[in-house]
């Protein structure tokens, strides 16, 4: 079982949305701070958020380097900022399909776990995706 630990704040169930290489992107906890990987089979119980999670899961898989995972990347800024927006998108649906539930994200793209769907927004719009780590090259018209 992989940890992570985050938002010692708040109280409830939780459920974080958050990538990772060979793993569904739904992460869940009870008191905030430990979070624990789903299958999504309990959580996601609505088919059409399952689909889109299941592609967006499907576009950060593609991006492991196999050979050297240190090298695995997005093809390019275009990619990266299409991934981080369905990512937000899919929060706020998640949020709004579960209210019982406080949903977190982690961003790939900032290096962050986000409360509030807002908040990343703004990030995004502020943020020079040809910049990012993410990427195997620079060229957003890709």
């Amino acid at each position: 079982m992989r940890v992570f630990y985050t938002m010692k704040s708040q109280k409830g169930d939780f459920i974080k949305i958050m990538p990772e290489y060979g793993c569904y992107p739904i992460w869940k906890g009870t008191d905030g701070e430990t979070f624990w990987y789903d299958d999504g089979e309990s959580v996601m119980e609505n088919p059409d958020i399952s689909d889109r999670l299941n592609k967006w899961n499907k576009s950060f898989q593609r991006t492991l380097n196999n050979s050297y995972p240190p090298d695995s990347c997005f093809e390019n800024a275009q990619q990266l900022y299409n991934f981080e927006i369905e990512g937000l998108s899919l929060w706020k649906l998640i949020i709004s399909e579960y209210p019982d539930y406080v949903v977190v994200y982690y961003s790939i793209v900032f290096n962050k776990t986000y409360e509030d769907p807002e908040c990343l927004s703004s990030d995004i719009e502020k943020y020079d995706f040809n910049t990012s780590e993410w990427l195997g090259n620079t060229d957003m018209t890709d």
